[in-house]
């Protein structure tokens, strides 16, 4: 067993997130106690925002055969919401396109398209459950993509301050001034991860070494004391005594994903790759990204350790410059020592990226000690970037991809101050996590305050 022995205080290491750009004590405090504390909404890079179009019923017809719609959900996560609309529309899951995965605890609206269906009525919002509403807000010809997605924008109180809120809010303050000047680490972010239950990098590098049964077993059975009692039970008495038919007598039927993998494996012994595609190509595709991501998270802790200054960019290093929304205007090079001042320039005023690889099987390096600290964080977990093509399971490989070390093109603000919370605004580009901004601020004790709780599992 790996998870039961996890503490609080040692969630962000486990993810691979250690130290902080910043020098402040932190405000501490707790998000998402409740799911209105955190909203979270997506604007197009034609301006196109989720959130206002849902709220006004603003809408146009085109011509097309893909439907945009709105997607808002409260408390679900994406691929739950996601799996709903196919059902209910009678498509596939891989027909619903998406930017990205929003928060689950959240009030989140985000842009999908489908195809074209007369199910869904031009300007109604039509509710598929107790906590998902879809709107139809034009006809296009072609499917979302990512690249389409230009920021993402947050509301988000912060309750429970260590401070009184004219102290925290100057603390706020000054942290923003030494962000602005050494830049935010741009970790992935604790919910890639599950902050009370951070499984799925775990079984992504199960499954990129061909370890699928245990990849299986540590999915249903690996349990924290974080999680519900209900559940933390079920599993360890599956941890026990493991067999299919335990599985669906114990686990709650909530934990749909679960109980496919058992079930097929009931009447499939041994056929843990059939098993594991039960679950949607994009949750299978998200376990050996979250082991990319993990990998990333303890490069850039390292890099952190030897160097908070990561706005700054060095001879060797794999960089990119930005168009005015913060997304690469070319392909990723390496920087060579006669274009070194012209790319600090260029970074300072936000228009050059440093970056780390993503592993994959396909990912160039840098050629500087970032590229040795990427080779011994490979080393250290006993893998090799021919790994992530996943034999084993294929669909799943990736290629892997490049991120920038500080979150590019940032935007804060405090929006509201009252005694013992603030709520704080954010805008950031797409792929970047409000927590890696909000632990600067807040230097929490566990990263369990990002998920609701203070007091209910003391670090």
């Amino acid at each position: 067993m790996i998870l039961n022995k996890l503490q609080p205080k040692d969630i962000e290491r486990f993810i691979g997130i250690e130290g902080y750009a910043t020098k402040s004590e932190g405000i501490g405090g707790v998000i998402k106690e409740r799911p209105d504390d955190f909203m979270v909404w997506e604007v197009l890079k034609d301006g196109s925002d989720a959130k206002r179009m849902f709220e006004t019923g603003f809408s146009t017809e085109k011509y097309g055969k893909f439907l945009l719609c709105v997607l808002h959900k409260v408390d679900v996560d994406t691929i739950s919401a996601i799996s709903l609309v196919a059902r209910l529309l009678g498509i596939k899951q891989g027909d619903v396109s998406i930017c990205g995965i929003k928060d689950r605890r959240a009030y989140s609206w985000q842009f999908i398209t489908v195809p074209n269906s007369s199910a869904l009525i031009l300007n109604e919002a039509i509710q598929l459950a107790e906590r998902v509403w879809l709107r139809r807000i034009s006809m296009r010809g072609s499917k979302l993509s990512s690249v389409e997605l230009h920021r993402n924008m947050f509301e988000i109180k912060i309750s429970n301050l260590r401070l009184d809120s004219h102290s925290a809010t100057a603390l706020i303050e000054r942290t923003i001034d030494e962000l602005k000047l050494k830049g935010v680490p741009n970790f992935f972010g604790h919910q890639r991860f599950g902050a009370s239950r951070p499984i799925t990098h775990i079984i992504g590098k199960l499954i990129i070494k061909g370890m699928l049964r245990e990849a299986v077993e540590a999915f249903i059975t690996e349990w924290t004391p974080f999680e519900p009692k209900a559940v933390r039970e079920a599993r360890m008495k599956l941890a026990e005594s493991w067999n299919p038919e335990d599985v669906l007598k114990y686990l709650p039927k909530h934990l749909s994903y679960e109980r496919a993998v058992a079930e097929y494996l009931k009447n499939n012994t041994q056929d843990y790759a059939g098993a594991l595609r039960r679950l949607p190509l994009r949750l299978r595709k998200l376990f050996v990204e979250a082991y990319s991501s993990y990998i990333f998270n303890k490069c850039l802790s390292k890099l952190l350790t030897k160097n908070s200054e990561l706005l700054v960019p060095e001879v060797g290093d794999l960089v990119v410059e930005l168009d005015a929304h913060g997304s690469p205007i070319r392909r990723p090079s390496l920087l060579h020592p006669g274009a070194l001042s012209r790319a600090t320039f260029l970074a300072r005023a936000g228009k050059l990226s440093t970056l780390l690889p993503v592993p994959g099987y396909r990912v160039m390096l840098p050629n500087n000690e970032k590229r040795n600290i990427l080779e011994e964080v490979l080393e250290e977990e006993g893998v090799e970037l021919d790994d992530f093509v996943s034999k084993a399971l294929p669909e799943a490989a990736t290629t892997g991809s490049y991120r920038s070390v500080v979150i590019p093109s940032w935007e804060f603000k405090i929006s509201n101050v009252r005694e013992g919370y603030v709520w704080v605004s954010l805008s950031l580009p797409s792929g970047c996590y409000a927590t890696s901004l909000l632990r600067e601020l807040m230097k929490p004790r566990s990263a369990l305050c990002f998920e609701g709780h203070l007091d209910k599992y003391p670090a």
